[in-house]
């Protein structure tokens, strides 16, 4: 039983899908199928070119939840030379429940890489609400030398998930950090959320930041 069960594990790597299947077959069969081979059942079949396979692949890892969200991460991250599985790990992660703070920190990072920062995107829309609290923080967290990329990508993603943003976005308001407001700002244009009372909480708190610029424009605004 012990060398049929190594034989089946070894064969349940092999590169030709078949194979793979029918070893995890027999593995099922003997009682040896694990969480730990099923998670790595599931993510080798990403990497096989057959899109029949990565669909039922998906759903498959999705149902397992959160056991199968650390294999996901780093597929998401260092499948380099593989698009297409990076794309598939990233629409995963985007249905797992309960969503953990890695799988969005890793989306988050993902909206930084131009190779898939559009399927991380989508990938946090469809999260939602969670999602928020870090989207609002990924400029301040990430944006390195205040770069707008991060800007950018947390406004466009916010504004998808739409009207659930707007109370996290008027906390933010009062937050000390420049990023964390800008973001709020952009949002709240692109939603047209602002009301008077609004606009004058902004540039009375504006009044009091540290850079001149901002001074200036909210005593002019007032």
């Amino acid at each position: 039983h012990e060398l049929k069960v190594k034989k089946y594990k070894a064969d349940s790597m092999d590169s030709d899908w078949h194979v793979r299947a029918s070893a995890y077959d027999v593995l099922e069969n003997l009682g040896a199928l694990t969480v730990e081979l099923k998670v790595q059942r599931y993510i080798n079949d990403l990497y096989d070119g057959r899109g029949d396979v990565r669909t039922a692949t998906v759903n498959a890892l999705v149902g397992m939840g959160k056991l199968a969200a650390p294999s996901l991460i780093f597929a998401f991250r260092t499948s380099e030379e593989r698009l297409r599985v990076r794309v598939a790990a990233a629409e995963a992660l985007g249905r797992i429940e309960p969503v953990s703070s890695e799988v969005l920190t890793a989306l988050i990072r993902g909206l930084g890489d131009a190779t898939v920062s559009q399927v991380a995107a989508d990938a946090l829309v469809k999260i939602g609400r969670p999602a928020i609290p870090v989207l609002i923080r990924a400029y301040q967290d990430y944006g390195n030398d205040y770069s707008g990329v991060y800007y950018v990508a947390a406004v466009n993603v916010l504004a998808k998930i739409g009207a659930p943003v707007v109370p996290a976005l008027i906390e933010a308001l009062y937050e000390p950090d420049d990023r964390v407001r800008f973001v709020a700002y952009g949002v709240l244009d692109r939603l047209n959320a602002w009301t008077i009372e609004l606009k004058v909480k902004r540039y009375i708190l504006d009044l009091g930041r540290s850079f001149m610029y901002g001074r200036k424009s909210a005593a002019e605004a007032l």
